[in-house]
Parts: C-alpha cells; sequence; structure tokens
C-alpha cells in the first residue's frame, strides 16, 4: 500500500513539472519578442539579462523547495 501511496505523489509532481513548463515557455518566449520589437540598444541587454535573472530565481526557489520538502519527508 505505502508503494502505490508514493507512485500517487511521483505522478502528482511531474504533472505539475510538465504543467509548469508548458505554461513558461510560451510566456518568456511572448515576452522576448516583446522586448525585441520594443527595446533596442542597451535596453534590449538589460532586459535580456532582466529575463535571465528571473529565469536564475525560479530555478533557486525550486532547487530550495526540493531541498526543504525532501528534509521534511524523512
Amino acid at each position: 500500500m505505502a508503494a502505490t501511496k508514493e507512485r500517487k505523489r511521483h505522478w502528482l509532481k511531474a504533472f505539475v513539472s510538465i504543467a509548469v513548463t508548458l505554461v513558461a515557455m510560451p510566456l518568456t518566449h511572448i515576452l522576448a519578442r516583446a522586448l525585441k520589437d520594443g527595446t533596442a540598444g542597451v535596453e534590449q541587454f538589460y532586459a535580456g539579462m532582466g529575463m535571465g535573472l528571473f529565469g536564475l530565481l525560479m530555478v533557486i526557489i525550486g532547487a530550495v523547495s526540493y531541498t526543504h520538502l525532501r528534509a521534511h519527508e524523512t
């Protein structure tokens, strides 16, 4: 019975990960296109760096929350 519960949790994590990716990817591409068309030169550079930092922040938050959740499972 424990294996079934563990498997269900695994599928939920996989579904959430795929859903976040499928939602975030088109949104970032739309944002990148809008920034490319709406900015030029140095503004475009800073806009790209801002998007990159936001992506890095998402990765850090995901890693920290994963570690935090993992610590509470044991």
